[in-house]
C-alpha cells in the first residue's frame, strides 16, 4: 500500500453557489509518515479534517482513503457513562485489538490511574487522551487528529508527543490538524492553511510575509 490518503484538486463550499472554503487542495499521506496541517483559529482546519474523514463531501475533486483510519475529534465521541476501561475494551473488542497493546497505551497516557472512572467524570485532558487510546486500539494504518493538544496541560502534551513518536516509529502514519506550532517539529510534511489553499512548508520559505500571516 503506497498511499493511505490522497486529495486531488479538491474544492469545497458550504452552499451550492456560495464562496469557496477550499480551492485546489492537494495532499498525499504515505505509510509511516507524519504530516501536519497548521492553521490559525478560523482558518478552516476542522472543516478540512471533516472533509478528509468523510463527514463532508468535496464539491469538486477526489478524496481517496486506504487502510484502517483512527480518528481523534475535538468533541468526545465515546460513551460518557462507561468507565475508561469499559470504553477501551469496547473499542478493542469491536476492532479485534491486542490486549497487550491496551496495557501499554494506558501506561503511556497515565490513564491507568483512571481505569474505573466514568468518562464523563474525567478532566478534559484525560478525555482527550482516552480518545487517542480508543483510536489506537484498532491498530490503524493512519491516525488523524483534530487539534489534539486542546485541553492538555504541559505534562499531558509531552506524553501525547511521546506516544505519537512511538506510534509513528512503529509504522502508523499520522496526520495532525492543529494551530499549535509545537506539533509540527517531527513532521516530514507541513502544510499551512490560509486563504482557501494549502501551502507546503518548502514553498512557505520563499515568502516570509505569507508565512507570518499563517503563523
Amino acid at each position: 500500500m503506497n498511499i493511505l490518503l490522497e486529495l486531488k484538486h479538491v474544492y469545497y463550499r458550504f452552499a451550492k453557489r456560495g464562496e469557496w472554503l477550499f480551492k485546489d487542495i492537494n495532499l498525499c499521506v504515505a505509510p509511516g509518515t507524519r504530516t501536519a496541517i497548521l492553521g490559525t483559529s478560523g482558518a478552516g482546519t476542522t472543516a478540512l479534517f471533516e472533509l478528509v474523514i468523510g463527514l463532508r463531501k468535496a464539491s469538486q475533486g477526489e478524496v481517496k482513503r486506504h487502510g484502517k483510519i483512527g480518528l481523534v475529534t475535538q468533541n468526545f465521541s465515546w460513551y460518557q457513562d462507561l468507565t475508561v476501561a469499559e470504553n477501551i475494551e469496547f473499542c478493542r473488542v469491536i476492532n479485534d485489538g491486542n490486549p497487550r497493546q491496551v496495557e501499554q497505551l494506558l501506561s503511556l497516557t497515565t490513564l491507568k490511574n483512571w481505569e474505573n472512572t466514568r468518562a464523563q467524570q474525567l478532566p478534559a485532558g484525560f478525555r482527550r487522551m482516552l480518545q487517542v487510546v480508543c483510536a489506537l486500539v484498532r491498530e490503524p494504518d493512519l491516525l488523524v487528529l483534530d487539534d489534539p493538544t486542546a485541553g492538555l496541560d504541559q505534562v499531558l502534551q509531552k506524553k501525547l508527543n511521546i506516544l505519537l513518536e512511538q506510534v509513528n516509529a512503529a509504522g502508523t502514519a499520522i496526520l495532525i490538524f492543529t494551530s499549535d506550532q509545537r506539533m509540527i517539529a517531527d513532521c516530514q510534511q507541513v502544510f499551512y492553511l490560509n486563504q482557501q489553499c494549502l501551502l507546503n512548508d518548502t514553498k512557505a520559505e520563499e515568502s516570509e510575509d505569507k508565512k507570518e500571516a499563517w503563523l
